[in-house]
């Protein structure tokens, strides 16, 4: 209706023209829906209809305005035209010229574009990560080009296609540490901060500890140390590396000595959930053994790392190895066999006043399967290819030294290695045989220790 409208008011317009009998003004031989336009500061896509009594040219002088076309025919045409993105801070005015090409008869449409306004949104606003650190993902929503900054030698920022991802170390010291990080748009004098903060290293009583391994940093990783033994708090007890996603510990690094395994202390199968910092969410829950999935009898034991016959100075020490974190999913013809051979030497044959260090660990390689933590449902833990440990002693055992003080000839340590199956022998290697399977290092504490080699006839 309103295009009819203005096509009879430019017959009106044409015929007035004509009868003043003024050949040089000719009239307005063109009409537009629209006289003027407001567009955003964004990039967007405008039309109007043009009616015209003649054929016609559209030209503009504004480089931020861009014609779909160019010219039309009489009659009644939709015209379209875009308008590019502004980064002003002040509003920009043009027009577009539509010029009749046969007689000197044009019409203005005004285009004006609203200034540029910097917005940037940023989710989370603030960063918290635990002292074993990880990475956390920033979403930023910014119109503007940016630049992201931070000075912390403990933090890395990898840019992506939303923002970025801030990715941290693990935290060595007893201490919380935080730093900022900056999202700068230097066009605008514009900047955005996120706090960032990590906690102190809950476990940095053990940084000088003999048994303990080289930490590292990973999203699924947490670790825990039970730090002093019921029956004696002035001795430690273990501490380990928990996989979240795995549901179980990747190793349990403890000490060694009749103080540990001598006492009243019997096997007290006091199954339960770790105090320590564990979620119960990640935690498996092994009131009864692992079961094959949708099975309703046990396809696997619940095997020890650290084992229940190294801590019976009392029954409240042998309790703390009933935790669920210290559990993996073990076939029995190995826990109960070969496995349980070795951790007999250990505390039959290798133990000694000067105390022996433990690392018991499991591995996981490509194509590992899966155990679940109650019948017919529960958690998917995974279960270990391989088992293994790792340990150190002074040679003597009885020389009074702390192994951190001896020399490499005082020392003598080895590893174990057993493929999880029933039978499995025990395969004796180097310690750093067994770095090189599993990716950690052993025994960071003790430089000396002499982990390249080791005499079969010792073991």
């Amino acid at each position: 209706m309103l295009i009819i409208t203005l096509f009879c008011l430019l017959l009106a317009l044409v015929s007035c023209s004509a009868s003043g009998g003024d050949n040089s003004g000719v009239g307005t031989r063109i009409v537009l829906t629209k006289e003027s336009i407001t567009a955003s500061s964004t990039n967007g896509k405008y039309s109007i209809f043009v009616v015209a009594m003649d054929p016609w040219t559209a030209t503009t002088t504004s480089d931020w305005i861009v014609l779909n076309t160019s010219e039309g025919e009489a009659g009644t045409k939709e015209f379209q035209f875009s308008v590019l993105a502004s980064e002003e801070s002040a509003e920009r005015n043009g027009t577009i010229e539509f010029k009749s090409k046969l007689y000197n008869s044009t019409t203005l449409l005004q285009v004006r574009q609203l200034s540029f306004t910097p917005d940037c949104e940023i989710s989370p606003s603030a960063l918290t990560f635990s002292w074993s650190g990880g990475s956390q993902e920033v979403t930023v929503a910014a119109n503007y080009e940016y630049e992201i900054s931070e000075s912390a030698d403990w933090l890395t920022i990898e840019r992506t296609t939303n923002g970025f991802k801030a990715i941290a170390t693990l935290n060595s010291e007893n201490s919380t540490r935080t730093t900022t990080i900056s999202i700068v748009g230097e066009k605008y004098n514009i900047t955005n901060s996120i706090v960032v903060s990590q906690s102190a290293n809950s476990m940095s009583k053990t940084s000088g500890w003999a048994e303990m391994p080289t930490m590292v940093t990973g999203d699924n990783l947490e670790y825990c140390t039970h730090d002093k033994l019921p029956s004696n708090n002035k001795l430690r007890n273990y501490s380990f590396c928990f996989d979240k996603e795995k549901h179980c510990a990747l190793w349990v690094a403890y000490p060694l000595h009749k103080c540990y395994t001598e006492g009243n202390g019997e096997r007290t199968d006091a199954w339960s959930f770790d105090p320590c910092c564990i979620d119960d969410n990640d935690e498996p829950y092994l009131r009864n053994a692992y079961y094959p999935q949708g099975g309703s009898s046990y396809s696997h034991s619940r095997g020890h790392q650290l084992p229940s016959a190294d801590r019976l100075a009392s029954n409240e020490d042998n309790a703390t190895t009933f935790y669920y974190t210290n559990m993996t999913p073990q076939l029995q013809s190995l826990n109960g066999g070969t496995w349980a051979a070795l951790e007999d030497d250990l505390r039959k044959n290798w133990m000694c006043s000067d105390t022996l260090y433990v690392v018991t660990g499991a591995h996981f390689e490509k194509g590992y399967g899966y155990a679940y933590d109650n019948k017919g449902a529960g958690k998917a833990c995974a279960v270990p290819t391989h088992y293994y440990k790792v340990i150190l002693r002074t040679k003597k055992g009885n020389s009074g030294k702390w192994v951190g003080n001896c020399s490499a000839d005082e020392l003598k340590c080895v590893g174990f290695w057993f493929e999880h199956k029933g039978g499995a022998p025990r395969q004796t290697m180097s310690v750093t045989d067994i770095e090189k399977k599993t990716g950690i290092e052993f025994f960071k504490n003790v430089p000396n220790a002499p982990k390249s080699v080791y005499n079969a006839s010792e073991w």
